[in-house]
């Protein structure tokens, strides 16, 4: 939609990054606010094959190109939204399995876990 092109040429020319670091952000974000609210049926007419808005969506680009603040711009009003409407977040930055389960069972929509940096997430496995 136009008004998310326009947000994101916002957000890369405040930040003085590629529109494309926060398409990539507001991708990402849409997806986690979803949660698992909406699925997709497959194959209509059926009880079969379904599948909820799950991404995983990453910017690659040197040290210092402005991802983060790119990431942060988009990721802030959806985040104080979140907030306003109560209970757990639906945002975090930093957790582990055994801290994640519990805040699921809080939160059946799902949450959205953003990293600054990918390798960090990868290793964590």
């Amino acid at each position: 939609p136009r008004e998310l092109a326009d947000y994101c040429l916002a957000v890369a020319e405040a930040t003085g990054t590629p529109p494309d670091y926060a398409g990539v952000a507001l991708l990402g974000t849409a997806s986690g606010l979803i949660g698992a609210t909406l699925a997709v049926r497959l194959q209509p007419g059926t009880d079969g094959w379904s599948e909820r808005p799950l991404l995983y969506a990453c910017v690659v680009a040197d040290p210092s190109a402005g991802k983060t603040p790119a990431q942060n711009a988009v990721e802030r009003p959806a985040n104080r939204a979140s907030k306003r409407a109560g209970g757990p977040p639906t945002f975090i930055t930093d957790t582990t399995v055994e801290a994640l389960a519990p805040l699921l069972k809080k939160r059946p929509r799902g949450v959205c876990l953003t990293v600054d940096e990918i390798a960090g997430w990868v290793g964590s496995f």
